[in-house]
């Protein structure tokens, strides 16, 4: 069994600091009237704080950990455990890793249901320790098929 415990990643944060960061610089430099520039700001800020996780009720749970056994995952919130198919690997580099993760419910266990519920995470180089990553690369690599 592979054990992921997944952390938040700083070039992530960095990235989305820049980007909302740029944002605001450009609202400042650009002629509009002060009540439609506070709306904008207020928005930007807003989605900044949603990215990050700031806001209380509207963020979707963070991911701590992940599980992968040899014919189905799970994928640990602080709320709650769901349990999953094995990853698809949608995107593949040294850089970036992103997985699909399709519950296992979905199919003739669960006929109400229309689409399937997945989830989609993606790992940054330091969104998992050293050993955890090296473990999920040669897992994706050699042990999955």
């Amino acid at each position: 069994m592979l054990v992921l415990r997944v952390r938040r990643s700083s070039l992530e944060s960095s990235f989305l600091l820049v980007i909302h960061g740029i944002a605001l610089l450009a609202i400042f430099s650009s002629s509009l009237n002060f009540p439609i520039f506070l709306l904008i700001a207020v928005f930007v800020l807003c989605s900044l704080m949603y990215h990050t996780g700031h806001l209380p009720g509207l963020c979707k749970p963070r991911l701590l950990e992940i599980q992968i056994a040899a014919h189905q995952c799970s994928l640990q919130t602080a709320q709650h455990k769901r349990v999953t198919n094995l990853p698809q690997v949608l995107f593949y580099s040294e850089w970036l890793i992103i997985l699909q993760f399709v519950d296992l419910l979905y199919g003739s266990e669960n006929p109400v249901a229309s689409a399937p519920a997945q989830a989609i995470v993606h790992f940054l180089p330091d969104s998992l320790a050293e050993e955890e990553d090296r473990q999920l690369r040669c897992y994706l690599r050699f042990l999955r098929n």
